[in-house]
C-alpha cells in the first residue's frame, strides 16, 4: 500500500491511499467497502469509508485507491513531521467481503511517509472464508 500527500494549502491537505487487496481464495469474491482510521504521526485520527464495486480475482492482488481529506490543523502536524524528515503512519480498518453473506475482515498497517509516500509495498490480506 501506499500514502502520499496530493494537495496541501492553508484549508488542509489531500492524502492519496491505495491498499493491495489480496484473495488467497480459488473463486472471485466480491469487495463492497472500507472502512479506516487512520492517524499520521500526533495527529488526531481521520475516519474514513470508500464504496467500490469490484471483484477480488482468485489467488490475485487487487489495487483499491481513495482520498482522504485532512482538515488544516492535522495537515500542518503532518507537514511539521514530514519536514522533520520522517512521519509515521498507523492505518486501520475493515473490508466488507460478499460471499456467503456479508463478511468484514480487518486489517492494519503501520509505516512511514517518506518523501510523501510509504517505504515498500504490503498487502491487507483478506481472511479465507
Amino acid at each position: 500500500e501506499s500514502i502520499r500527500i496530493t494537495d496541501a494549502n492553508l484549508l488542509g491537505a489531500t492524502l492519496d491511499v491505495e491498499l493491495s487487496a489480496y484473495n488467497p481464495n480459488s473463486d472471485p469474491l466480491p469487495f463492497e467497502e472500507v472502512e479506516y482510521e487512520i492517524r499520521i504521526g500526533d495527529s488526531s485520527p481521520m475516519r474514513g469509508h470508500a464504496v467500490f464495486d469490484v471483484h477480488l480475482a482468485a489467488l490475485e492482488s487487487t489495487p483499491l485507491r481513495t482520498t482522504i481529506r485532512v482538515p488544516a490543523t492535522a495537515a500542518v502536524s503532518i507537514l511539521r513531521e514530514l519536514n522533520a524528515g520522517h512521519a509515521s503512519y498507523h492505518l486501520t480498518g475493515t473490508m466488507t467481503l460478499v460471499y456467503h453473506g456479508r463478511r468484514d475482515v480487518p486489517f492494519e498497517r503501520e509505516g512511514e511517509l517518506n518523501d510523501q509516500k510509504t517505504s515498500g509495498p504490503q498487502q491487507a490480506r483478506p481472511a479465507t472464508p
